[in-house]
């Protein structure tokens, strides 16, 4: 069921942790956001450090912290 709440905001729309949770929102949530819609969902991505440490042994048995992803990288011919 949904309920509706109709707001002006001033400068800053807040909604506190009672209503999230109220929604099944719990931890980290999502902002999708269109013309005329803001549509706030939960986020189940995981963080980027375990999905690489995941698939480390896919790529060797090397850790996440070996693979310099930032491209952060010197010289002529590498990403900067």
């Amino acid at each position: 069921m949904l309920q509706q709440v109709e707001t002006t905001p001033e400068r800053v729309l807040i909604l506190n942790q009672k209503t999230l949770q109220a929604a099944g929102l719990f931890g980290r949530v999502r902002l999708l956001i269109g013309r005329g819609e803001i549509r706030i969902v939960s986020d189940t991505s995981p963080e980027p450090e375990a999905l690489l440490d995941k698939l480390a042994g896919w790529l060797g048995q090397e850790a996440a912290e070996n693979y310099d992803f930032g491209l952060k990288i010197g010289g002529y011919y590498e990403a900067r």
